[in-house]
């Protein structure tokens, strides 16, 4: 008798935490539907009611299923592009989300740097926005090298202006798929005497392909 109440109770337990990540699936599917349609509104809704649900079931980031951590990390960094998140988002810890496992999760890394960066849902630092873009870059995360090519090629964030520096990290970011990062470089080799390099006019085409067939990917 008491084997089989323990598997009821477990049978229970076992579907409620079904349907609960479940519900997560949704509003973050719903969120980055939003951004494909350029719906702030929904896009803030559908992050709000998640935060609420995580806040609700107590969940972290152990009991966050790996479809759905990667989705809220996917979320996050397009919301940030798309400039749709905002303190009021992130108003749950959703730091300790972002932090969990990165080694694992090195575009993670990119994201905090992005949050860091605007100051959005935690104090502005760049300095600690330059040292998550580091970390990624040295995870080969695309993101993060193109990050840092653009710090580097306009001298911020604390560094000194060095475009070798910035050839490099776009070299590697457009290899990892990033099209501003090739995009940016195609215009280097476009305009090489303006940056200190050798202008290299079939370079920079074969570049801007690059950048147009990863933005179509995108």
């Amino acid at each position: 008798m008491k084997k089989l109440l323990l598997l009821l109770t477990l049978t229970v337990l076992f579907t409620n935490l079904h349907a609960q990540q479940e519900e997560y699936t949704e509003f973050l599917q719903n969120a980055m539907n939003a951004i494909d349609k350029w719906d702030r509104k929904e896009f803030e809704t559908n992050i709000r009611y998640f935060v609420v649900a995580l806040d609700r079931d107590e969940i972290t980031p152990e009991t966050l299923t790996k479809e759905n951590f990667d989705l809220l990390s996917e979320c996050i960094f397009s919301g940030i592009g798309s400039e749709f998140i905002t303190a009021e988002n992130l108003k749950t810890d959703i730091i300790r989300f972002l932090g969990y496992d990165i080694e694992n999760h090195p575009s993670n890394m990119g994201v905090l740097g992005s949050l860091y960066l605007a100051g959005t849902g935690m104090e502005q630092d760049f300095e600690k926005a330059r040292s998550w873009f580091e970390k990624g870059a040295e995870q080969n995360d695309a993101w993060c090298n193109y990050k840092l090519g653009v710090i580097y090629s306009s001298g911020i964030l604390g560094v000194e202006k060095d475009m070798e520096k910035a050839r490099s990290y776009y070299q590697k970011a457009a290899g990892l798929g990033n099209a501003n990062a090739a995009g940016n470089l195609a215009s280097y080799y476009m305009n090489g005497k303006f940056y200190g390099w050798k202008t290299d006019i079939p370079k920079a085409i074969e570049l801007y392909k690059q950048a147009i067939e990863k933005a179509d990917d995108y």
